[in-house]
């Protein structure tokens, strides 16, 4: 945590969730459709930097700007590495908070998957797409790395026990997860990808969600919108606390975060995006001073959370489930739009590049911390700076490699793009 394509109009999130056009625009809105969302994970706001910000001159007229998202590859980027943080450091603040960033990357794949339907150059192909080709052009992305990781982690294991063994089947098959007596401390090989788990179940319930999602009035998308922020809270209070497990079945607990990403794109598509042009169109005078003002606080507000409270407090407990996770939406539409001053950073070249790290970070995670612990010397496991240091640069390191040496040559095999806008 923590946390999603062809030239066809297919969406994919991961990740870890789950993204311009140019001389390769073809290729990007290729990725567009297929990224995950890692942590996609497969699975996005100004668009390419030739856009550039608003000027002066600018600032009152209609920015036309084309359908590819970037300003969520750095947020990907950096949750997923709050997400490895929390996961195996638990350092002071704000990795304590690192699962919350889960739900980022959960929204955040509602949104996309959505989105690149709904601003689809043909449509009809998504109306002709069969549902078993839909989930075969979800997986595609995410199954190469994922693949690589389990194998990985296999191997760091020397002499893994048949349990766990009788476990990698549900594993590769993504559905680890669906069962409400598991802990995800027992998950072996490769623990993070009941992520995957939940993304998948996603896909599959994805169609009959998005007919609804996009054919409710806006006030009843209000109202689901509603019940999916207080929905996962609920699931866990009852789980936890009151002993309904039935509601610790992850799927049941994580699938409403990405219906409430679906809502959010189609407010931003109904707001935003011309159908005739094949465009977004922002008009600064719809961005109100109260949103602009909204998500100063949302941003003072989420520090404040990580900074000052703690994990086990009734307060924070209450405050993530009942404010931070809906300032997510407010933080991926801020993006999208592109016109605070963060929405703009984000689309420096530099840090848009990062996201093709953040889906590698996420997914080899376990199985390089395994080889870390198996090989480490007794000095670093003394000092535990040292040790955090060292697998962080060598985490850092191989998502490197895994990207140009597994996850780009795949992808391009497989006809899905390049994961990052360069």
């Amino acid at each position: 945590m923590d946390q999603g394509s062809s030239s066809n109009s297919n969406g994919n999130t991961i990740e870890m969730g789950l993204m311009g056009e140019n001389n390769s625009g073809q290729q990007l809105l290729q990725q567009q459709q297929e990224d995950v969302e890692a942590p996609d994970v497969s699975e996005e706001a100004p668009l390419k930097a030739a856009d550039g910000p608003p000027t002066a001159a600018t600032s009152s007229a209609v920015l036309t700007r084309p359908t590819y998202l970037t300003a969520f590859g750095f947020p990907r980027f950096f949750a997923s590495w709050i997400i490895v943080w929390y996961h195996f450091y638990q350092f002071q603040r704000p990795s304590h908070w690192g699962y919350t960033w889960v739900y980022f990357f959960y929204v955040l794949s509602g949104f996309v998957l959505t989105y690149t339907r709904l601003t689809a150059k043909d449509p009809q192909k998504n109306d002709q797409e069969g549902y078993l080709m839909f989930i075969f052009h979800r997986m595609k992305g995410i199954y190469p790395m994922y693949v690589f990781s389990l194998l990985l982690g296999v191997w760091n294991v020397p002499a893994p026990p048949w349990s766990d063994l009788a476990f990698l089947p549900s594993m590769v098959l993504l559905v680890h997860v669906w069962r409400w007596d598991l802990g995800l401390e027992d998950i072996p090989f490769n623990s993070p990808s009941w992520f995957l788990s939940v993304l998948f179940a996603f896909y599959l319930l994805f169609k009959p969600l998005y007919a609804g999602v996009t054919r409710v009035n806006r006030w009843g998308l209000y109202a689901i919108m509603a019940a999916c922020i207080v929905w996962p809270g609920f699931c866990d209070r009852a789980s936890w606390r009151w002993g309904y497990m039935f509601f610790n079945l992850y799927p049941l607990h994580f699938v409403p975060m990405c219906v409430l990403g679906m809502g959010v794109a189609r407010i931003f598509a109904e707001n935003f995006y011309n159908p005739d042009t094949k465009k977004l169109e922002i008009d600064p005078t719809k961005v109100s001073f109260v949103f602009k003002i909204g998500v100063i606080l949302s941003y003072a507000i989420a520090f404040s959370i990580y900074f000052t409270l703690e994990i086990t407090s009734e307060l924070g407990y209450n405050l993530v489930w009942y404010v931070l996770y809906p300032l997510w939406t407010l933080l991926i539409y801020s993006l999208a739009i592109g016109l605070d001053p963060l929405a703009r950073l984000m689309t420096h070249p530099a840090l848009v590049w990062t996201e093709n790290l953040a889906w590698p970070i996420y997914i080899c995670q376990y199985p390089v911390f395994a080889a870390g612990q198996r090989f480490v010397g007794p000095w670093m496991l003394e000092n535990p700076l040292a040790r955090n240091l060292t697998f962080t640069a060598a985490l850092a390191v191989f998502s490197v490699f895994a990207h140009y040496v597994v996850d780009e040559p795949t992808r391009a095999f497989l006809n899905l793009g390049k994961r990052g806008h360069k």
